[in-house]
């Protein structure tokens, strides 16, 4: 067992590592935005600059992770659909087969995400000549918690769209949390008052608020929203229960493909037609 789940996952590694379009959308795409924001629009006045860092960094890092919803989405399409693949000629287990999937997505979706805060955290301090002192336990729940929500998400989507037969519309998956990102972030938290049921019930804007926080302490993000009086663990607990909630739907919708006519309709070379 141990044997087919190393040899699975070493699979996974080099297919997510070496893929250009997820090393180009993961790094290039959050590169671009972090110099955009950085260097093409002037400075703010010295007592708005950390909430201007905090705020264009977290979002960055919710762009860069996002990235974990293409390998997710894409390995389990790939698993779906009928082809040759190593999977299907192994005794591999269910369990062989998550572990492959979720170790390397997992890695990869958080390598993106940490390397997105650590560019982004270093670039705006460069930018805007301020050091501020983060707080390492918040970042660190918030970078596995955004990975897993991202994961999750992409599963969850991936058998939805299997279900509705729309299997080509997955070279699209990338860019339903990106629209979602800019609406309930940028749209709404950022652009217009957020309230509290928006950061604790929304998982993107939970997730971004306790990237903040990490940066400039609940103190000054609760000035940054409107004096809001933040409880760091419904923020924290947002994520973990959405992430939960789609992977119990994933295994619902799971089933249903599995039972349903979709199965059979497209093959493998229907995903990159």
């Amino acid at each position: 067992m141990k044997s087919i789940v190393g040899q699975l996952t070493k699979l996974e590694f080099k297919s997510i590592f070496r893929n250009k379009h997820n090393i180009m959308w993961g790094i290039g795409y959050t590169v671009i935005w972090i110099f955009v924001y950085a260097f093409a629009f002037p400075a703010p006045p010295q007592e708005y600059k950390l909430g201007y860092l905090a705020s264009y960094v977290s979002f960055i890092v919710l762009l860069g992770g996002s990235t974990a919803v293409i390998p997710a989405s894409y390995r389990v399409a790939i698993d779906a659909l009928p082809h040759i693949y190593l999977y299907r000629s192994t005794n591999a287990s269910l369990y062989s087969f998550i572990i492959s999937i979720l170790v390397p997505v997992f890695i990869f979706g958080a390598l993106i995400s940490t390397i997105s805060f650590i560019v982004g955290y270093l670039v705006f301090e460069y930018s805007y000549g301020i050091f501020p002192a983060v707080n390492l336990i918040i970042l660190l729940i918030a970078l596995i918690e955004v990975t897993f929500f991202y994961i999750s998400f992409g599963i969850f989507m991936s058998y939805i769209l299997l279900n509705l037969k729309g299997i080509k519309l997955l070279r699209y998956i990338e860019m339903i949390p990106t629209v979602l990102i800019l609406g309930l972030i940028l749209g709404l938290q950022i652009m217009r008052s957020p309230s509290l049921e928006l950061l604790y019930i929304s998982p993107f804007n939970a997730i971004y608020t306790a990237f903040v926080i990490s940066i400039t302490g609940t103190g000054y993000s609760s000035i940054m929203f409107n004096n809001l009086a933040i409880q760091n663990i419904y923020l924290l607990l947002s994520p973990i229960l959405w992430a939960g909630m789609l992977l119990i739907l994933s295994i619902v919708f799971y089933h249903i493909y599995y039972l349903s006519s979709a199965k059979n309709e497209f093959k493998l070379e229907d995903l990159y037609a």
